[in-house]
């Protein structure tokens, strides 16, 4: 793995200092015989080039995760003891930077359950105040006690939320 990296550095050094009109060139084809296909791709996509004409597609194998940028499937690549991820659009994740991903959307998604549970518990109060003056009593109390289960389960989500559970720190 450490000779990829150093491979790609090396490739993105001399490819961002004479730009991408340097990969048909022959110095950059000199490189790619010395140091092999491999990184390739990865040089391509780093220079900004389509990633699905990069060759992203060839890098690994999909995986069961989505990117959590654009939603596309998440290529998982195999280095050595490291897995780490790419998607077509060309968005990277290390194994750890993909779970800190996943967990902020994991949180922004239960905020956004527990906003859900509140404003249907505010449409219910006042569909509540509404019925109360022209319709049964009973229909009245069945809002309300609907209202309360929405509001208990907001307040549910709300402890798990702020108990601040956290993602391992190393994969």
């Amino acid at each position: 793995m450490k000779r990829n990296i150093s491979i790609v550095l090396i490739f993105i050094i001399v490819l961002s200092s004479c730009g991408k009109d340097l990969l048909d060139k022959q110095p950059y084809k000199n490189l790619k015989l010395a140091f092999g296909n491999a990184p390739d791709a990865e040089i391509r996509i780093a220079m900004e080039v389509d990633p699905l004409r990069a060759g992203v597609t060839h890098m690994g194998e999909p995986s069961t995760f989505t990117c959590p940028e654009c939603h596309g499937v998440l290529l998982q690549m195999k280095e050595g003891g490291r897995v780490r991820f790419r998607c077509h659009t060309g968005h990277a994740y290390s194994a750890d930077s993909l779970m800190a991903e996943m967990s902020e959307g994991i949180e922004a998604a239960l905020w956004n359950a527990i906003r859900s549970l509140q404003e249907g518990a505010l449409m219910l109060e006042q569909l509540s105040s509404h019925v109360g003056e022209s319709h049964p009593p009973a229909e009245s109390e069945r809002l309300a006690t609907r209202r309360e289960q929405l509001l208990k389960h907001a307040d549910q989500l709300r402890e798990m939320v702020t108990s601040r559970w956290t993602a391992p720190e190393e994969l």
